[in-house]
């Protein structure tokens, strides 16, 4: 190996709601990231998939989570992680409680009282109207979502 070389290393990517969301990662070079994700369609706990990352999910809720490939520079023994070029590898992963189905956001404009959201909600539904779920940002903001790019992971597997 050279001086200076650059591998590339998979790792496990994940965000959890705090004050401010911070991105963790773990290196899991050693498993086959194909595997793990149909366990996770399978419906194994993410924690017995990713042991590494000991998080209590009762207290911290997750943001989002992923496989990634990336770049990792060694220099001079030194390992420096690259800030740009991260190739997510399969799904991204969410948990259930960030996704919301349109009946459901449709349901919440009887009952919004602020008129900002009202007209959000709206013009979300209207902007997409073949999308069926949704992805919560933060408090009331909401993105689309493509199912065939996302694992929605239920409560049994946080």
């Amino acid at each position: 190996m050279a001086y200076h070389d650059v591998i590339q290393k998979q790792y496990f990517t994940y965000s959890l709601d705090l004050f401010k969301p911070f991105i963790n990662r773990v290196l899991i070079s050693d498993l086959d990231v194909g595997e793990k994700l149909t366990e996770l369609e399978n419906g194994a706990k993410l924690l017995d998939i990713i042991p590494q990352i000991e998080i209590d999910f009762k207290v911290n809720s997750l943001n989002y989570a992923m496989f990634e490939i990336i770049d990792e520079i060694d220099y001079f023994g030194q390992k420096f992680i690259s800030s740009s070029g991260f190739k997510r590898v399969g799904k991204l992963l969410l948990p259930n409680y960030k996704v919301i189905s349109r009946s459901k956001l449709e349901s919440k404009l009887d009952i919004l009282v602020d008129k900002i959201d009202i007209i959000n909600y709206k013009h979300l539904l209207d902007n997409y109207p073949n999308v069926e779920y949704f992805y919560s940002l933060k408090n009331n903001k909401y993105s689309p979502l493509v199912l065939s790019d996302i694992l929605v992971l239920d409560r049994t597997q946080l």
